[in-house]
C-alpha cells in the first residue's frame, strides 16, 4: 500500500507449480509432494508474478511427532488448540496438525477433534496424543478447571483495511483461575 504496509493475499493469488508431476500447489498455497525431484512454485495477481520458490520432494520418512503446547488449562466448555509437528529422517519438519489422528485418554474430561481442538467436558486431567504412520507423540497434559470468564479483550485495538480485503481480529478471555 502507499502507506508502506502489506497484506496477506495468499487466498487471492493464482498459485502455480512448474511441474505438477513433482509437486502440486492448491488455491491456498499448500504444496503437496507427488514424486521425488525439484520444481518451483510462484504466485500471481493482476498480472504481477512473484519470484519463484524452489520445492524439493524427498524420500524422507517420519521419525517423530511433537505436540505444542505440551500442557494446557481450559475451563469446562472452552477450547484450546494443539498443533502437531512431524520430524523427518532428513532433518526437516512439517505441520501435521490436520493429518494426525488425535486421541484423548479420557473423553469424559476433554475431547479432541481432527483439527487438534481440545474441548473441556468436566473438571479433571487427561492426556492427548497424536499419531501418524505408526509414530505416536509424547503426551500433552490437559487440565480442565471450573474457571469462569472475567474479561474479554480484542486485538488489534485499531485497524486499517483496504477495500476488498479483510482484517482479522482476535478476542482473548481472562479467567478466574
Amino acid at each position: 500500500y502507499s502507506n508502506g504496509t502489506s497484506a496477506d493475499i495468499s487466498s487471492k493469488v493464482n498459485w502455480a507449480s512448474a511441474s505438477n508431476s513433482i509437486a502440486t500447489v492448491n488455491s491456498t498455497g499448500v504444496v503437496t509432494g507427488v514424486a521425488l525431484g525439484t520444481t518451483t512454485v510462484n504466485a500471481s495477481l493482476d498480472g504481477i508474478t512473484s519470484t519463484t520458490t524452489q520445492i524439493t520432494v524427498t524420500s524422507a520418512t517420519l521419525t517423530a511427532i511433537s505436540i505444542t503446547p505440551t500442557s494446557a488449562r481450559i475451563g469446562v466448555g472452552l477450547t484450546t488448540y494443539l498443533a502437531a509437528t512431524g520430524t523427518y529422517s532428513d532433518g526437516t519438519s512439517a505441520d501435521l496438525t490436520s493429518k494426525v489422528t488425535w486421541v484423548s485418554a479420557s473423553n469424559s474430561i476433554a475431547t479432541v477433534n481432527s483439527a487438534g481442538v481440545v474441548t473441556g467436558v468436566a473438571v479433571g486431567s487427561t492426556t492427548v496424543t497424536a499419531a501418524l504412520s505408526g509414530i505416536t507423540s509424547l503426551v500433552a497434559n490437559i487440565t480442565v478447571t471450573s474457571a469462569t470468564i472475567t474479561a474479554v479483550n480484542i486485538t488489534p485495538l485499531t485497524a486499517s483495511v483496504a477495500k476488498g480485503l479483510t482484517a482479522t481480529f482476535t478476542a482473548n478471555g481472562s479467567y478466574s483461575d
